[in-house]
């Protein structure tokens, strides 16, 4: 099975690694189930696997509410089917269209940035006349 993954112009775009992250992209969910058998082999190769516990599978388009099949580990196990998930701090959620959720981003940005201001205050000390 040839051409599953998702292409920008011609450029296949269905794989996405960072450290030990991997996303994985497809238009259908036989292509995914194709993709996400091919990863498993590479990474029984290099005597690695996938945590099908922290693994999950999520859907985007149309089709988004509609039941599918289960994706299945060669690992044992099946992939969680979510509606929102994290990838390097971004969350996706489920919808008709690809979308994004900066809410918990914003918090946490905000709260590391009222600690830090919280800390400056009480660290500043009034300036010293110098003469």
């Amino acid at each position: 099975m040839s051409n599953v993954g998702c292409y920008i112009s011609s450029i296949c775009a269905c794989i996405y690694l960072y450290a030990d992250d991997i996303l994985l992209l497809a238009p259908t969910v036989a292509g995914l189930q194709y993709i996400l058998n091919v990863c498993e082999e590479e990474l029984l190769q290099l005597d690695m696997c996938i945590s099908v516990k922290k693994s999950v599978s999520i859907r985007f388009g149309p089709r988004f509410n509609a039941d599918s099949v289960e994706m299945s580990s060669k690992f044992g196990g099946t992939l969680k089917r979510v509606n929102i998930c994290r990838y390097l701090g971004i969350y996706f959620v489920s919808g008709r269209t690809l979308n994004y959720a900066f809410c918990n981003a914003k918090s946490h940005f905000f709260r590391s940035f009222n600690s830090m201001r919280s800390m400056a205050k009480l660290d500043v000390l009034p300036p010293k006349n110098v003469y």
